[in-house]
C-alpha cells in the first residue's frame, strides 16, 4: 500500500495512543540534592528538540555520555551531568534502559 507520511492506518493512530508518554523508574540509591532526596525519576518520550546535537548514531550504540545528554533533557525531576556521573551503575541502566524504550517501534511491541 503506498502512502503519504502523513497518511496512518487505524491500527498505527491505536498502537501509537497507547505507547506510554512517560516512564518511571525508581532509583535503587536515592540522590541527595541539598535537603531533597530524590527517590524516582521520570522519563518523557523525547521529541525530535530533545535529540538536537546528539549524535543518533552514539545513541543508537547505547553510549554512555550521549545517554546522560539524553536524560538530562527528558528527566523529571531534571538530574543533573554531575548526578548521573555519581549515580549507580544499575540505576542508571535501569535509566538508560527505559530510555531507550521510547525508540523501539510500538508494533515491535505488541504481541499477536
Amino acid at each position: 500500500m503506498n502512502r503519504t507520511d502523513t497518511e496512518t492506518t487505524a491500527s498505527e493512530n491505536t498502537a501509537d495512543t497507547m505507547a506510554p508518554k512517560t516512564k518511571t523508574v525508581i532509583l535503587g540509591e536515592p540522590i541527595q540534592r541539598g535537603e531533597t532526596t530524590i527517590r524516582e525519576v521520570t522519563l518523557r518520550k523525547p521529541c525530535v528538540r530533545d535529540l538536537k546535537g546528539v549524535p543518533l548514531a552514539k545513541l543508537m550504540n547505547v553510549e554512555t555520555d550521549t545517554l546522560m545528554q539524553l536524560i538530562t533533557r527528558t528527566s523529571t525531576p531534571t538530574l543533573l551531568a554531575h548526578e548521573l556521573d555519581a549515580m549507580s551503575v544499575g540505576d542508571f541502566f535501569a535509566l538508560t534502559t527505559e530510555a531507550m524504550g521510547f525508540f523501539v517501534p510500538p508494533e515491535a511491541t505488541t504481541t499477536a
